[in-house]
């Protein structure tokens, strides 16, 4: 029996779009009115007897399918017949040698049950899930399910009190001309929609299940979650194409994944606007959404907001970006708002994040991890990163925490700012790997620790800054990149391999390999306690850097205008501290390292601005650093000694000081004792393969003055040590004229006591420290006698 279309809008609620669309039909037909037009149990649809009345549906009629039971209607030729195509009850597979078109809607209703089978259906606007439980499943080859309409949107679950189950398999297609709605209503129960293709390739140049959106801007977009709760699963070939954003997450829950089950396909997305996984954009609260990508490639051209803005702290994670197994390229910035409510999770796969100002901060530490798979966190040219710690914690980038992970920082203006610490391979298990490569920057400006599972690598003009400390364990590979450190410590067994240029403070216990021909240039200073530096290339020192050692070194040393030392002379220890040496041989409580050994296994060349540091005992202790060079010393520069106090060589010690293959040249900016210019007491002897100091005495003067002699015995000069100050005491045998200067190890004047004629007998001069740092200080009596001058040495220490 017949039914006019006004009675059964009367039952139902139909939008409003399509009922004055259809009222506003007339039929084309002998029908006065639009009828609705109920299916036979089989039969062709084109054949007028297997339709009640027996006449074939007209462009304003109904055509709908209410019995229940499976069966099909086949159109066999295109036709563009229908004003409303409404599924209810039934369970109809339209098999369509070509298109059907529907001027009005395509309903699925009241446990309807609607199957594509083959050809297109084209309807102004497509609703599954009204007025009641609606289900469509578009499948094979060539079928497509199309809504024409660029002004209303394809829902699912539309209203209330309703479920939608929409499949995409078989390599079917639905094409929105619009954008998607799914969980359309607040009371709505549930919404799904399955995109996939199969598990094997059926035939070559097979096109896979696709849903896709045509619409320019805001209109091209999907909606995961309007009001009411939904669910998307895309995997194995399926594809999502859509022009524009994508939404996970409005008002109602959502979950979103791509993944795959077995087989050879993988799934595949692509978004051309902005992504917003659980974001509202009024002010009212979002509901979770989850958006796992879990395998094949994934687009998102626009940037991705992770969490809702209005998100309050009784309130659990509004958003949930998961990337496990995925490939996803992201074309803007990553934002979470500052409410804490986003999540950016890598678990495996890569996130490569194209442009844009990231800004990433969450109720959780954020971590490149995972003990499931090897995520990696990659930024291209033009992409930059500010990744803030969570509350309560000082970690703010963790690589390789307890699993697997790396970053990777490549091109020029691709950067990454850590506003807390960056924890690399830091825990058990743990392999991390960082690595900045083309010019790209990573910063972490509270330190950096690295676990001996961290890989470091900086490459091609990259820069590394840390501007507090660096603590390494694992490995370090350089080839032309820079690492910016004030103070980075080489942990045993950690290894710095390769080219480039370190900047600040290091201090090397562990391994540093300079391969052949390349050049690892020190800006700073380059401590070596028990470490060893080997390859065969060359370290370079740059102008008013520091080389100083204690362990053995080997490899091919450059000095540019520099300070070569085989010591190093801590500061005064803490409460507890370890001594380097007892406290007998220390200096007033500043403990002296053990003397240093030099080792250049190749050639070591200096310029005239080189100064050379040796520190040297007395002949008899037997103490004293060496420096020894497998191949040629070139010499220049200044030769600067430091002697001990209390086992100050003595007149007729003869100590060598370098040997080498050969040595060539010579001091040619003269020595310098203690910091002050000998002026005679002291001379070098160079053979081919050594050079000597060879100490003449203390007196120093001109001719042989007897009365020189006499005066110089009874001259006195010595430190007296008193907390908080120091002073030295001179004894004069006569009235003489007297010069008291004090220095720094480094030779540089930092006070004059006395220049002018004393009295004989005893003389105190004060050091007050003022703004000294703690440190040893030496003081040079030059004395003006009868017969010569004479010059008379002292040092003290100054603890602060």
């Amino acid at each position: 029996m017949s039914r006019v279309f006004a009675s059964s809008s009367s039952r139902r609620a139909w939008p409003l779009a399509v009922l004055l669309l259809t009222l506003s039909l007339r039929a084309d037909s002998a029908h006065a009115t639009s009828s609705y037009w109920r299916s036979a149990v089989s039969g062709s649809a084109s054949v007028a007897g297997n339709w009640n009345p027996a006449v074939i549906p007209g462009a304003a009629d109904l055509a709908g399918f209410t019995l229940t039971g499976l069966y099909t209607a086949s159109w066999a030729s295109p036709q563009d017949t229908l004003g409303t195509l409404d599924v209810n009850t039934g369970t109809p597979a339209l098999s369509i040698a070509g298109n059907l078109g529907v001027r009005n809607a395509a309903i699925v209703e009241d446990g309807g049950f609607l199957t594509i089978s083959s050809g297109r259906v084209r309807a102004n606007q497509w609703l599954v899930g009204h007025l009641g439980s609606g289900r469509l499943i578009v499948t094979g080859a060539g079928s497509q399910a199309v809504s024409v309409s660029s002004n209303a949107p394809t829902m699912f679950a539309e209203t209330t009190s309703t479920s939608a189950s929409v499949a995409i398999v078989g390599e079917g297609q639905f094409i929105s001309n619009s954008w998607y709605e799914l969980g359309h209503h607040v009371f709505s129960t549930t919404c799904s929609l399955l995109v996939a293709g199969g598990n094997v390739i059926t035939r070559i140049g097979s096109r896979l299940s696709t849903l896709s959106s045509a619409g320019g801007g805001d209109r091209g977009g999907l909606i995961v979650g309007v009001n009411g709760p939904a669910y998307v699963d895309i995997y194995n070939g399926g594809f999502v194409d859509l022009k524009g954003p994508l939404v996970v997450g409005r008002r109602g829950n959502a979950t979103m994944r791509l993944y795959k089950t077995g087989g050879i396909l993988v799934p595949g997305m692509n978004v051309g606007g902005n992504t917003y996984i659980g974001y509202e954009p009024s002010t009212l609260l979002a509901h979770p959404g989850l958006l796992s990508l879990e395998a094949g490639l994934v687009r998102l051209g626009g940037g991705v907001l992770i969490g809702d803005p209005d998100h309050t702290s009784g309130n659990a994670d509004q958003g949930t970006l998961r990337v496990q197994g995925s490939s996803v390229i992201v074309g803007g910035p990553i934002q979470m708002p500052p409410s804490l409510a986003g999540t950016l999770e890598l678990r495996s796969g890569t996130l490569q994040m194209l442009s844009g100002l990231s800004a990433i901060q969450q109720s959780v530490p954020f971590a490149v991890s995972s003990s499931v798979g090897s995520p990696t966190m990659w930024l291209e040219p033009g992409a930059f990163a500010l990744v803030k710690p969570a509350s309560g914690s000082t970690i703010a980038l963790g690589v390789g925490r307890g699993g697997a992970g790396r970053v990777r920082i490549a091109g020029t203006n691709a950067r990454m700012d850590a506003a807390g610490e960056i924890a690399i391979a830091d825990s058990a298990g743990g392999t991390g790997i960082v690595e900045v490569d083309s010019s790209g920057v990573l910063n972490a400006s509270s330190g950096l620790i690295e676990g001996t599972g961290g890989s470091i690598s900086i490459r091609g003009g990259g820069q590394l800054n840390v501007p507090t400390t660096l603590l390494a364990m694992g490995t370090i590979q350089m080839h032309d990149g820079i690492f910016d450190c004030p103070w980075g410590v080489l942990g045993q067994p950690a290894t710095l391999t390769g080219s480039g240029t370190l900047v600040g403070r290091w201090d090397n216990l562990g391994s540093v390999v300079i391969p052949a021909s390349e050049i690892l240039s020190v800006s700073g200073t380059f401590n070596s306690v028990v470490g060893t530096v080997s390859g065969g290339g060359t370290l370079e020192m740059t102008p008013g850097s520091v080389l100083q050692a204690i362990g053995t070194k080997e490899g091919s040393i450059v000095m540019m205008s520099s300070e070569l030392r085989p010591y190093t002379i801590t500061d005064a220890p803490q409460a507890g501290a370890h001594r380097a040496r007892p406290s007998a041989n220390a200096i007033e409580g500043v403990p002296i390292a053990p003397p240093g050994r030099l080792h250049v296994i190749d050639d070591l060349n200096m310029i005239d601005a080189c100064i050379t540091t040796v520190r040297i005992d007395s002949q008899a202790s037997g103490l004293r650093d060496t420096l020894e060079v497998g191949g040629e010393a070139a010499l220049s520069g200044v030769l600067n000694l430091l002697t001990i106090s209390g086992s100050e060589p003595v007149a007729g010690d003869t100590i060598t000081i370098i040997e080498a293959a050969s040595v060539t040249g010579e001091f040619s900016g003269g020595i310098r004792l203690d910091g002050v210019d000998p002026a005679g007491a002291v001379t070098l002897e160079y053979t081919p393969t050594r050079v000597r100091v060879i100490f003449l005495g203390s007196a120093l003067g001109v001719g042989d003055d007897p009365r020189l002699r006499e005066t110089a015995m009874a001259l006195r000069l010595w430190a007296v040590r008193t907390p908080g100050t120091a002073a030295f005491t001179l004894e004069l045998p006569e009235r003489a004229r007297v010069l008291l200067t004090v220095f720094d190890v480094s030779g540089r004047e930092v006070s004059r006591l006395a220049d002018d004629v004393l009295e004989s007998g005893r003389h105190r001069f004060t050091l007050r420290p003022g703004r000294l740092a703690s440190g040893v200080y030496f003081a040079r009596a030059q004395i003006e006698a009868p017969g010569g001058t004479i010059v008379k040495r002292t040092r003290v220490a100054v603890l602060r």
